[in-house]
């Protein structure tokens, strides 16, 4: 179960950040932006399956894209050993894995947030080495946003599936599961829409500390969403920010008037982390 808050560190100096406060835009990404080049490269393995687990994969596959192959078995299995050549050989295994991975390049956009405010690593590599500002969404209200999205995505795969249209909605909100080894994903086990994303939620444990969950856009990507009024709760200002900028942020909240909590973060005296003091507006 996610915090009651989670938070997303931004540098107040960049104009496309500042916009998270003013305007509650948040931004998209694709994968291939991400200063991880490990991240969401993750491939599906066909290679590991047995030839049995192969059939059954590619079997659901091709009645999912295509239900009437239930009733024409002779024609299901030819199509079945057709995509089993093809996945089995070496050389366009090697090509299914670059596409795989150009795939959530192109079709997903991962807002990333964390799960932490006083994580010093994040305030100096998110957030203009604690100049900047950590801002905190609702959980509640992130999961409204999700349930809006995911009831979309539902009439939408109901009625265009499998003649596919775009469609741009935040669909789930995931934990980022961290491994010390690279993982091998079968693709046998992945039976269901959570499950899919293994790929895109998976990192090195070097990252463990970023504490990070993700939201997921389908079949859209680098592109901006606005979030509803009063998903923002708690805007905390670096400790090493601009007297300019904490004024600049304290017009902006009395401008939404949303009843948004400010703090301002405090390095402590005697020990490596940070207290936050609340700051009237």
């Amino acid at each position: 179960m996610p915090p009651e808050t989670l938070y997303k560190y931004r540098c107040w100096s960049e104009e496309c950040h500042r916009r998270l406060l003013t305007n509650n835009e948040i931004f998209f990404s694709s994968p291939k932006h991400f200063n991880d080049p490990f991240d969401s490269t993750i491939p599906v393995r066909y290679d590991k399956l047995t030839k049995n687990e192969l059939r059954a994969v590619i079997s659901r596959w091709l009645i999912r894209e295509e239900p009437n192959l239930k009733k024409h078995h002779k024609k299901l299995g030819k199509k079945i050993n057709s995509k089993m050549k093809e996945l089995t050989d070496p050389n366009i295994s090697l090509e299914r894995m670059r596409e795989q991975r150009e795939f959530w390049n192109k079709k997903v956009g991962i807002f990333s947030l964390a799960e932490c405010k006083d994580n010093i690593l994040m305030w100096s590599h998110y957030a203009d080495c604690h100049k900047g500002v950590c801002v905190g969404f609702d959980y509640l209200k992130i999961k409204k946003y999700i349930k809006d999205g995911c009831e979309k995505w539902m009439r939408y795969e109901a009625i265009a599936f499998p003649k596919r249209c775009n469609i741009d909605v935040v669909i789930s909100l995931f934990k980022v599961e961290y491994q010390k080894e690279y993982p091998v994903i079968n693709p046998a086990e992945i039976r269901d829409k959570n499950n899919i994303f293994i790929p895109i939620t998976t990192k090195s444990d070097q990252w463990e500390y970023e504490k990070e969950y993700r939201l997921i856009l389908v079949d859209r990507t680098d592109c901006i969403k606005i979030l509803p009024k009063n998903t923002i709760n708690e805007v905390i200002l670096g400790c090493r920010m601009e007297s300019s900028h904490r004024d600049e942020i304290k017009r902006v909240l009395k401008k939404k008037n949303e009843n948004i909590e400010l703090y301002e973060a405090k390095m402590k005296e005697e020990s490596f982390g940070l207290d936050f003091e609340r700051v009237d507006y």
